[in-house]
């Protein structure tokens, strides 16, 4: 299962990626979308995830909203997930598998200093990649097989 905000470039290449690699491991997955249409309501979050829970029967959760509900929801649903701009194996527990976050404190620092500066060619893509160092994966949950791990890193 899959609750994402809003219906972007940024949420849809995200889902887009979620089920790329989801057919590594299975060409004959599916993954099933809900739209919430915000970036943070827990309320919403949390209902969203039962529902694909329980009537959808997901075996997983990703998301692309900010609030660490969805993956609450699930580790008391009894399944595994990954989160979404910042550590939730440490406030979830091992449910969470890993979650990628987005490291911007350079990028905005930069931008203001632009601006400081009166520099007028402020560049407009700011989605730079694991190379600049402006995201990462968190720490791998003990649920992660070596095998798994080693193919990631």
């Amino acid at each position: 299962g899959y609750v994402s905000a809003f219906a972007t470039g940024e949420c849809i290449r995200a889902i887009n990626a979620v089920k790329l690699g989801m057919e590594q491991v299975d060409p004959e997955i599916d993954i099933y979308l809900t739209w919430l249409y915000t970036w943070l309501d827990p309320r919403l979050e949390d209902i969203a995830v039962r529902r694909l829970a329980r009537y959808y029967d997901v075996q997983g959760i990703a998301q692309h909203t900010d609030s660490t509900a969805p993956q609450l929801a699930a580790a008391e649903e009894g399944i595994m997930g990954t989160g979404y701009n910042s550590d939730m194996l440490y406030t979830v527990g091992d449910s969470v598998l890993t979650s990628p976050v987005l490291i911007w404190a350079d990028e905005y620092a930069t931008l203001v200093q632009q601006v400081i500066d009166g520099d007028p060619q402020i560049e407009t893509n700011s989605w730079k990649g694991y190379d600049h160092g402006t995201q990462r994966l968190s720490d791998f949950s003990p649920n992660v097989p070596a095998e798994a791990r080693m193919q990631i890193e």
